[in-house]
Order: structure tokens, then C-alpha cells, then sequence
């Protein structure tokens, strides 16, 4: 046996920044982009690979700099250089159903290690192309499908679309309409204005699909006998003779498209051409690649390009349709073009796009301040560039390679692998780099594209080169390779520079959903995110309500809104081993809505929020299900505007509570807090306790103290529940800091008989000099079982919490035997605080108070009968079935009930109009 076969296993964890799609559409062949992070705890690494089923590819980054993940595992040496990531190449393969793909690296030490990320299905949807009643024929002239998405069409604007149509001068044509699901309205809109014109069929998608999906459906639909095909948006107007210049300009060319005049939507002239801001080219494959110039509704092609072009490349990130087609025909038999506007290009604010977004330039003026913004803000930039734009237009060359393959002239791969070698070759940056000045010295073809590109992948190059080796962060420039939230970002939406204004944004911005009939209804759980760090009593207490709902037969998923931080392979095995989460990782679906291209629902699903912010995205979340009134269950465990200091936050946080929503309160204290407030169901025009249910957390299960231990003890110790970190800045540390020493000035420690220990920091240990001969030693969390232990060698505790919520840190220290001062604040008043446990001393926020409340504390603290009669007072719940026992659940599924209304009405047809489903799956 040699050395290296003596070695241990290498343990090797490995995670995804972004979900894989769970089943992709090959055809010819397709790709997907893998990103993610990788280390082994025993070794660097030296090497490492994709694996797609079976087939090793090669990676475009790894071992590229972490914090994030690094932060997540501090204890873990090679953590921080972990971040990988490629392009997945999946061939075409008549026995393909599912694909495997791993992630493989080779260690410095030799040994090879390996993980499997995803495995992902092969999709084959049967969708039947469209089927007329009675086809018209004419053999002198081919037949033109015309292809059109629409999704609630305005009725004026959709009205002028299908009559400038009818009008065209070429009069054999059919039209093919995949609807994404409008409300019952919107299809009502479609049928009176198709009427019974047998021409037309219109198609409800089974699920809400997007404008780029929709548009792929929509071509998938069309006959496999028409010579032709036209893309139609559902609000533009075409030229009568549109398809009969078209058809005569497309000579042997795979695809045409022509000039648009820009209209507002009272047909008004904006401008008389499309390129009235850059230079109209189509040739250069570069170009085209860099900055799409074809637009669809303006376009014609042939038939048998869809035979490559479809299915379209996943929608990972932010594709359009008629840039995908573009390429496709440009580089199979070329791309024509006409100089005269054939249609109205109407401008609106529901547009996806519009022209003014898609041919938006940066001034110079606005060039100059951008030298002048936060270096840092620069990197986040181009990084954000890199991921969204480079890796995406890497992505799609890759499916381009695949499908066409030798097809491909010998320029055109030139000039496009200049394009992907600029990762590693300083002569193809050479090149992007002259392009770019190029653009800004002349007539721009590209609205200056190649300058971010050029950018983003400088970043790259720091990535790779400033960092060396180093295994931790360096000192001055940290380059930071993170990937965005997200790689799909929202169209034409304008980037916010102020970062604390783009951070709020984010956050309550509404998660992307995909509505569909074939979805189970479920009870959606929104929380920020899978927090193994910092998973403390209140975000335990939603996933046992998460478990308890399903555990009465709800289907329960929860899903994030934040943008989730790196999690260990076994984060699932890891959160079901907490204390009354055990089987969440089976009972409970999860799905990181940041993350992912969409999240699936039914329009019945029910949801849960879970912070301030969260109910604002599950209020949006149902106005888009047309369902805001019946409103949502919210989760409420604390007062959530006092966590913040006045402004922003503390306004949207405050606001939440005017949504319609149903109430689940942790404790009476915080329930009596809103009613006497008269916030939230408790306003003077909502029905007040009829939509609130209370419950109490359940608390650590500590065990009652031993008497004759207590008494054994010669040193006594005083435990504070110190969390100096600004998030939690409502635990008053501070405050606690300032009674404790004020306690000490007067004397109440001197005799060095007493030991002080703080517990609740989650950023590193410190010291404090309290008085002369009196520290305070803070130190980190524990894992619950430590905690407990802890609490149990302790003689008085301090906990302070800033708002009417009691907090459960007091109440445990008191079930442990503990004489512990807290502070009163509203319905939070003495009385009411030693009704739960004598054990609890209560007094005022104020550093005098505070000292008092200590010193008496410490004074009981030798009443060793009292302190153990004051632990067996406290009945507050020590488990998941306790906290959310029969009574509260039965509560709890009645608020469920009645948010749970059925959608008003249905989405899934229209009558007196030609339809069918075509969807078999």
C-alpha cells in the first residue's frame, strides 16, 4: 500500500451559488452554467473539472476568492479559496434522459475527489404544432405562421396589432397566439377581438412561462408545413405590405427583418427610424453577438431555422428570443435586412423593453462620474457584468458550437473564440479593448457594449492574478469573487448607484413566480434565508411551525428572499438535527427564490411571512395571484420597527402590518402590545382577534436545578446575554455593559467571589475591565446542548431586550435556576414578568436601575429554595409539540383557511374561441 493510499478520505464539500434547472430541453444540444464553491478540509487544490455525465470539461475559474463562503467556515483553512465556475455542455443523445453533473478536483496531496451537484432531467415536450379548422390554400404563394405572445394585451393596442394584419397585402398567412396565462379579462379581450376569423388559434399555456418562454411555445406551435414565419408582438401595428417585403428581400438568407417607425400609443411619431441613436449592423457576428440589432417583431424567417434554433438555450439568465434567432441565422445562412420601417414600434410603460432601454448609451458626462465613485462600487460592477453579461454570452456560444458545429465558417469562429479566449489571452482582450474605442470615437454599432465587456473582464484578470495564493483575504485589495444574487436581471431596469437605496430595492422586491394549473397548492413560508450560523430561538420557531403544518397534512415549502449565503452539502441533514426541527429535511420542500429562475405556484397557494420584509413580498406575491385581499398568515415575533433607528426600514416595517393579513403573535405580552396600539389586525377596520392567534416559543429544555449542587458552589457566576453586533442592537448591550460596571463601582462582585461571562456574540470574544478586579469575558454562541450546561452553572443572569416581546433568553436562565434581571417596557411590566417566573427581577432601562436590579439579583441568588421553586414555576413549552400543540394548530389552520380563498375565477380558457392544449407531459 503506498503512502497515498494510506491517507484518509478527503473530505470535500461543494455547494451551488444558483439551482441547476431541474430538467432541461437539449435538442441539438444545450448548455447550462454551473457556479459554486468547492474546498477539501485536508488539502488545496490543485485542479479541478466539471463532470457531466461521466465526461470531463473544463472549468473557467476555480479556486477563485471567497469571503462569503470563507465567513460560513471560518474554522475550514481552505475555504476561502473555493469559488468555481463553467459551462455545462450537454450533447444530443437519442437515449438521453437524465444527466449528472459533478464537480472533480485533484488535491495537492494526489488524491482525486469528487461531488455530485444535481442530476438533471431531459426534457421532451410534446407540443403539437397548431391545428386550422379549414387552412386556406394558394400554391402561388408560401404560407407565412405568423407567431405572436401576448399576456393581458391592452384592447386598443391589440385591436389596431390583429387588424393591421388582416390587412396584409400577403394574404396567405395563419396565426398562431400562445397565451402566458392572462386573467380571465385579458382573454376575454382576445376573444372579441379574434371573434370567429378562423385564420387564428390561440393557446393557453399551462403555466406562467415569460415573454421569452412564451415566444419558444409560441414557435413551437407553428405547423410544420408553412414556408415562413413572422413574429408579432401583441401591441405594435404592422405596414399592409410588412409580409410581402419581407418575403421578397429574404433571398437565400435564413431570416429578414426590416426598420420600425416608433410611435407612442396614440400612433404620435417618436422617430421615424429604430436607429436614430446607433448604427444598424447585422454583419459583423461580433456586433451582433455584443448588442442584438434584430428585433423580432420586425422580423421574418424560415421555417426550418427552427429546427435548430428551438428549444431555446435555458433560461438562466436574462435571453431574448429574437437575439437567440438572430445568431442562429446569422450564422447559418446569413441575416437581410431592409431599410424601410414595415410596422409601428408603440412605446409603453408595460412594454418588456422598449427603445429607449434597449438603445440606452452612457453620456460621457456620466462616464466621468463614474471615475469618481467608490473603487469598491466599481469592482461590484464589473463583477456583476462578468456574471450577468460575459457568462451568458459564453453560455450561448457554447449551444451555438453544439448545434451548428462545422457549419461554422472559419471568420466567424475567429471571431467569436476571441470573444471566450479573452478570459486567458491578452491579445483577445487587445482586441475587445480596440473595439471598445472604437465604439467611442465613431458612430456607435453597439451602444459602447464591448467597453463593459472589456471591464468585466479586467475584473476577471484580478480575480486571477492579485490574490496569488493566498488562502485568507488580503489586507488591501479584496477581490472578491461572490457571484450576484441573481443572473437574471430585470430588462432595461436603470442600475442604482447608491447602494443602500438598491440594498432596500432588493429586498423587497417580489420574488418571480411561475403560476401554473399543474402545481400542488401549498403553504409558502417565506424567510430571508438557511442561516445555520446564526439560527437562534425566533428563526428555529419558523421552521417548528413550518414542521407542524406539515406534519398535519399541509404541503409546505419554505422559500427564501434574500440572496442565500454558501450551505454545506449536508445543510439539510445539519438543521434537521436542532431540537424539534427533526424530519424537516423530508416533510419540508425547500426553494431559494433568489436563486431560482422562478418560483413554481398554483394561484391557490397560501402564504406565510415570516419578517416585515417578507410580508411585503408575500402582499405581492398575491396581487399578482389576484389574491391581495384575502391576504397572508404573518408570523409576527416582535414589533419589528423598534429593531431599526427611525427611517426607511422602520416605515416599510411599519407598513407591513397594514397589508391584509391574518396574525399568529409569539406571547400575550406582544399580542396585548398591538391591541392597545391598535396595529396591524387590532386597527380600528379589521376584525381585531378574530384573525390573531397566540402561542409561546418553546424555550430550551433546560433541567431544573439540583439543589445541593447549587449550594456546593463556593464561586459564583453571573452569565449576560451580551450580542454587541448591530443587528441585535434591541438586546441593549451597552446598556448592559453600563449597568454591570456601575454595579461593580458600587461593590457588589468585590470579594473576588464572583465570576462575570457573557454569551451571544457571533463575531469574536473580548475582554472587559468592569472596575479593578472585575472582568467581563464575552464570549461566542453555543449549540444548543452547550447552552443549556451553561446556563445551569450559572447564578444570576441579565438579558435585555428593548421591546415589548419578553424574550426567551430571560425565561430559560430562569427555568435554570438563575436569578435574572430584565427590563420592563410597556405591557412588559414587573407584574407581569415575575408571572411567569419569581426568578425574574425587572426593572427600568437606566443604568441606576439596572446596578439595583443586579444587586439584588445577586442578593437572591443564596435563596437556593426559592431559586429552584422559581425555575419549577416557569410552564412555559420546552418542545416543538408543546409550543404548537392541537389547540394552537387547529387555530393556526383556521387563519389558513380563511387566507386561503379561492382564486377569483380561472385562467385556463375562453369561450367562443379556437383553442386547445398541446402541452403533454
Amino acid at each position: 500500500m503506498t503512502a497515498v493510499d494510506r491517507k484518509p478520505p478527503a473530505a470535500f464539500e461543494a455547494g451551488l451559488d444558483y439551482p441547476l434547472p431541474t430538467t432541461v430541453a437539449v435538442g441539438g444540444g444545450t448548455a447550462v452554467f454551473v457556479c459554486g464553491w468547492c474546498f477539501s478540509r485536508h488539502s488545496p487544490i490543485r485542479c479541478a473539472w466539471l463532470e457531466v455525465d461521466g465526461e470531463r470539461q473544463e472549468l473557467l475559474a476555480f479556486r477563485a476568492p471567497r469571503r462569503d463562503v470563507l465567513e460560513q467556515n471560518p474554522s475550514e483553512p481552505h475555504a476561502y479559496r473555493s469559488g468555481f465556475w463553467g459551462i455545462a455542455r450537454i450533447r444530443h443523445r437519442s437515449d438521453l434522459d437524465q444527466v449528472e453533473l459533478a464537480v472533480a478536483a485533484e488535491l495537492v496531496d494526489g488524491r482525486t475527489v469528487r461531488r455530485v451537484l444535481a442530476t438533471v432531467s431531459v426534457d421532451r415536450p410534446c407540443i403539437e404544432p397548431a391545428a386550422f379548422p379549414s387552412p386556406h390554400a394558394d400554391g402561388r404563394q408560401p404560407l407565412v405562421a405568423i407567431a405572436m405572445a401576448t399576456y393581458e394585451p391592452d384592447r386598443e393596442l391589440f385591436r389596431a396589432q390583429i387588424e393591421s394584419i388582416r390587412a396584409q397585402t400577403h394574404r396567405h398567412w395563419i396565426c398562431v397566439i400562445s397565451d402566458d396565462r392572462s386573467s380571465p379579462a385579458g382573454l376575454q379581450t382576445i376573444r372579441e377581438v379574434i371573434g370567429d376569423d378562423p385564420r387564428f388559434v390561440v393557446s393557453v399555456a399551462p403555466e406562467r412561462l415569460r415573454f421569452y418562454r412564451n415566444f419558444e411555445r409560441a414557435l413551437q406551435l407553428v405547423p410544420s408545413h408553412a414556408d415562413f414565419v413572422a413574429l408579432a408582438d401583441q401591441d405594435d401595428r404592422w405596414r399592409p405590405d410588412k409580409l410581402e417585403r419581407l418575403l421578397g428581400a429574404i433571398g437565400s438568407c435564413d431570416l429578414v427583418y426590416s426598420d420600425q417607425r416608433i410611435v407612442d400609443r396614440s400612433g404620435e411619431e417618436i422617430a421615424p427610424t429604430y436607429w436614430n441613436v446607433r448604427s444598424n449592423d447585422h454583419e459583423d457576428v461580433a456586433s451582433l453577438l455584443f448588442a442584438n440589432c434584430v428585433t423580432g417583431a420586425a422580423s421574418l424567417l424560415r421555417r426550418d431555422l427552427l429546427d435548430v434554433a428551438l428549444p431555446f438555450p435555458p433560461r438562466q439568465f436574462a435571453n431574448f428570443h429574437d437575439h437567440w434567432l438572430a445568431l442562429v441565422a446569422r450564422l447559418r445562412r446569413g441575416v437581410a435586412y431592409v431599410p424601410d420601417a414595415l410596422g409601428d414600434y408603440v412605446q409603453h410603460r408595460s412594454a418588456v423593453l422598449g427603445h429607449g432601454n434597449a438603445n440606452r448609451m452612457p453620456t460621457v458626462v456620466q462616464r466621468v462620474r463614474r471615475l469618481r465613485e467608490d473603487p469598491r462600487q466599481r469592482l461590484h460592477r464589473w463583477r456583476l457584468t462578468y456574471f450577468v453579461d460575459c457568462c451568458r454570452l459564453l453560455t450561448l456560444l457554447a449551444i451555438l458550437e453544439l448545434r451548428l458545429g462545422d457549419a461554422l465558417s472559419w471568420r466567424d469562429r475567429r471571431q467569436l473564440g476571441r470573444f471566450a479566449r479573452a478570459e486567458r489571452s491578452p491579445l483577445a482582450l487587445a482586441w475587445l479593448a480596440l473595439r471598445a474605442v472604437r465604439e467611442l470615437r465613431g458612430r456607435p454599432r453597439t451602444l459602447a457594449a464591448e467597453l463593459g465587456l472589456l471591464l468585466a473582464y479586467v475584473w476577471r484578470w484580478l480575480v486571477r492574478l492579485v490574490p496569488g495564493r493566498a488562502e485568507k483575504p488580503g489586507r488591501w485589495l479584496r477581490v472578491d469573487a461572490r457571484p450576484p444574487a441573481r443572473l437574471i436581471q430585470e430588462p432595461g431596469r436603470r442600475d442604482l448607484r447608491d447602494a443602500r437605496a438598491g440594498a432596500l430595492a432588493a429586498k423587497i422586491a417580489p420574488l418571480d413566480l411561475a403560476v401554473s394549473q399543474r402545481e400542488p397548492e401549498r403553504v409558502n413560508m417565506l424567510i430571508p434565508h438557511v442561516d445555520l450560523k446564526h439560527l437562534f430561538g425566533g428563526y428555529i420557531t419558523k421552521f417548528q411551525l413550518a414542521l407542524a403544518l406539515a406534519e398535519r397534512g399541509w404541503r409546505v415549502r419554505i422559500v427564501t428572499v434574500d440572496p442565500q449565503p454558501p450551505l454545506p452539502g449536508d445543510w439539510p441533514a445539519r438543521l434537521a438535527r436542532y431540537s424539534g426541527l427533526e424530519g424537516i429535511d423530508r416533510a419540508v420542500e425547500f426553494c431559494f427564490g433568489r436563486e431560482s429562475e422562478a418560483v413554481p405556484v398554483s394561484r391557490n397557494d397560501a402564504f406565510v411571512a415570516t419578517t416585515w420584509w417578507t410580508a411585503h413580498v408575500a402582499h405581492a406575491a398575491l396581487r399578482e395571484l389576484g389574491r391581495a385581499e384575502s391576504g397572508f398568515l404573518y408570523l409576527i415575533q416582535e414589533y419589528e420597527p423598534f429593531t431599526f433607528p427611525m427611517g426607511s426600514y422602520a416605515a416599510l416595517a411599519e407598513r407591513s402590518y397594514t397589508f391584509p393579513h391574518a396574525a399568529l403573535f409569539s406571547t400575550e405580552l406582544l399580542c396585548d402590545f398591538f391591541s392597545e396600539r391598535k396595529i396591524g389586525v387590532f386597527a380600528e377596520d379589521r376584525p381585531g382577534g378574530a384573525q390573531a392567534v397566540v402561542f409561546r416559543n418553546a424555550i430550551t429544555n433546560v433541567a431544573s436545578p439540583d439543589p445541593v449542587e447549587l449550594r456546593a458552589r463556593r464561586r459564583r457566576r453571573l452569565l449576560f446575554y451580551a450580542r454587541p453586533e448591530p443587528h441585535a442592537a434591541r438586546n441593549m448591550y451597552e446598556l448592559g455593559v453600563l449597568g454591570l460596571a456601575e454595579a461593580a463601582r458600587r461593590g457588589v462582585f468585590s470579594g473576588g467571589k464572583w465570576e462575570l461571562n457573557g454569551i451571544g456574540s457571533v463575531e469574536g470574544e473580548r475582554r472587559l475591565e468592569l472596575a479593578p478586579g472585575v472582568e467581563l469575558r464575552v464570549g461566542l454562541r453555543t449549540d444548543q446542548r452547550s447552552y443549556a450546561e451553561l446556563l445551569r452553572s450559572h447564578d444570576v443572569g441579565l438579558a435585555l431586550m428593548h421591546t415589548p416581546h419578553p424574550s426567551l433568553v430571560p425565561i430559560e436562565m430562569a427555568a435554570a435556576g438563575l436569578v435574572v434581571v430584565t427590563n420592563t417596557w410597556g405591557p412588559k411590566t414587573d407584574v407581569r414578568l415575575r408571572a411567569i417566573s419569581p426568578n425574574l427581577v425587572a426593572a427600568e432601562a437606566d443604568v441606576g436601575e439596572l446596578a439595583s436590579a443586579i444587586a439584588t439579583a445577586v442578593e437572591l441568588s443564596s435563596n437556593i429554595e426559592a431559586r429552584v421553586r422559581g425555575a419549577r414555576a416557569v410552564t412555559w413549552p420546552r418542545s416543538r409539540q408543546e409550543a404548537f400543540n392541537d389547540e394552537v394548530m387547529e387555530r393556526v389552520e383556521s387563519l389558513l383557511h380563511s387566507v386561503r380563498s379561492t382564486a377569483p375565477g380561472s385562467a385556463d380558457g375562453a369561450q367562443g374561441l379556437t383553442e386547445f392544449t398541446t402541452d403533454r407531459r
